[in-house]
């Protein structure tokens, strides 16, 4: 490795301890980990991850939770996924390096893809959410299923060589990452993708890629029938398979696909606003396009943008072949990085001259860090931290033995959104961890644990919980005998 591949991979680390230096001492809990910490002796994890085929992600919880047993040891979790990033900055910076090279295209890339990857939205909440901890051993399982393929691939005239070593590699670091998420396994494409965008055409090393990433799929597949056999579960309703495929493609192009034009900011899912930056950079890139590709003929062209299309869409699939509509941010890792990477060498084809592309490069990687420092401070762990915070004073400061019942009401989804002018995005980015109706009771009950010493006295809190003041009213308003009752909404709008 050269001084400058080592420099780059310093500065990466030097930039990960500025953005996410809380991630060593923040304490609060965020949805999901209110369960996960509470529930740790149960079997929880096992019975909302196997059903969804992640048994893996199940025993990485496991391990993990087993030895966290306060609200500030989930910190341990967090950093699980931090340093094992770090450790992954050299893997990702040798792969991407060794394709940009091999198919010619600007170095410049390089260093904008490797500062693009540790700010982007689903990046950050890799590290700032410990429900999403595992994200880094499945993005990196991906990428080298893909990678070792992609290398492994020559021509003998026209018979293709594959070894049989760099097959049963790449089925198991792919059939790896989709056990652990499957919506990660989108970083397989990536090493096609840009042997795609570097010759604009589809060629023999394309279709084997996509052909074999099926063959993952269905090697997979079985693998998840038979841990269903194994542990005689039924399969979530989460992964049934869509049926209405035009909804799917509008569902797609309408809101996954939009927030990979966003390039780091947030916008609500179904924000205008957002749509109008997805509608300006998709025309702008297209623009570009055609200048660059000017002398290609139209068939050419279309070939090359239908080719992004299936790109697109393969590496966004567990979420077109399901029923639900639902994307949120951490399942956009790969799709957000194919779209910096198309964006970015169309700017670059551009620029003739060498010193304008590292201005540019560099203008664009000082944006893209100052956005992640904003979104990960502002849009996620501070508000959180305050929340948690006057959640904590409240139980430290109002239960008493005799207690034996606690009514919570939530506060909306909007609230942090009233409070401080953040944006919400999906259920990541700008919410309370306590809106979610489900969210209080684990919180609750973990913090009466710790104030007290006793977990039995905190299982046998009754906790309710309500949406808003007006439900709680509705139903009646009062309190039992023995009760406490936390306005939530009320003491964050304070």
């Amino acid at each position: 490795m050269n001084r400058t591949s080592v420099t780059l991979l310093l500065f990466l680390t030097a930039a990960l301890l500025i953005i996410y230096y809380p991630v060593f001492t923040a304490e609060f809990l965020y949805t999901d980990e209110a369960n996960q910490l509470w529930d740790a002796a149960t079997r929880l994890n096992f019975e909302t991850s196997v059903p969804q085929g992640r048994l893996l992600t199940y025993k990485i919880f496991e391990w993990v939770f087993s030895h966290i047993h306060t609200v500030h040891q989930v910190i341990y979790a967090r950093l699980f996924s931090f340093f094992g990033w770090i450790l992954c900055l050299p893997v990702w910076y040798y792969i991407i390096s060794t394709l940009v090279v091999k198919n010619g295209l600007p170095k410049q890339l390089v260093l904008l893809a490797m500062v693009y990857l540790i700010c982007m939205p689903p990046f950050i909440i890799y590290i700032g959410w410990s429900a999403c901890m595992e994200m880094f051993i499945a993005c990196l399982s991906a990428l080298l299923s893909g990678f070792v393929l992609y290398q492994g691939i020559s021509y003998n005239g026209e018979l293709v060589e594959v070894s049989s070593k760099r097959i049963a590699l790449s089925i198991i670091t792919g059939v790896t990452a989709l056990f652990i998420y499957q919506h990660c396994f989108g970083c397989f494409f990536i090493p096609f993708f840009i042997h795609f965008i570097a010759t604009k055409k589809i060629s023999k090393t394309i279709y084997i890629g996509f052909a074999f990433s099926l063959v993952i799929f269905i090697v997979y597949y079985l693998a998840f029938k038979y841990t269903l056999n194994v542990y005689a579960l039924p399969a979530s309703s989460r992964g049934a398979f869509a049926t209405n495929p035009v909804n799917k493609l509008l569902f797609f192009f309408s809101m996954p696909l939009a927030t990979a034009f966003h390039f780091t900011y947030i916008f609500t899912e179904k924000s205008v606003e957002g749509l109008i930056v997805y509608g300006t950079v998709l025309f702008g890139w297209m623009a570009a396009t055609l200048i660059t590709q000017r002398t290609k003929s139209p068939a050419d062209k279309l070939v090359y943008l239908l080719g992004l299309i299936v790109f697109a869409m393969f590496a966004d699939l567990p979420s077109l072949i399901v029923q639900e509509n639902y994307s949120s941010n951490r399942t956009l890792f790969a799709l957000d990085m194919i779209a910096l990477l198309l964006v970015a060498e169309t700017i670059f084809s551009l620029i003739k001259k060498e010193n304008t592309s590292n201005i540019v490069a560099g203008g664009f990687s000082i944006f893209f860090l100052m956005n992640a420092w904003y979104n990960y401070h502002k849009q996620f762990i501070d508000p959180l931290q305050v929340e948690y915070s006057l959640l904590k004073n409240v139980i430290t400061k109002q239960y008493q033995p005799g207690i034996t019942s606690i009514y919570f009401i939530c506060p909306g989804e909007n609230t942090f959104k009233e409070k401080y002018g953040i944006t919400p995005s999906w259920d990541e980015f700008g919410i309370p961890s306590t809106a979610k109706i489900w969210a209080p009771e684990p919180t609750i009950k973990q913090l009466i644990f710790e104030k007290t010493g006793d977990r039995k006295i905190a299982e046998k809190m009754a906790v309710k919980s309500w949406p808003n003041k007006v439900a709680f009213e509705s139903s009646g308003g009062t309190l039992p005998p023995g009760g406490l009752l936390i306005d939530m909404e009320a003491t964050l709008a304070k």
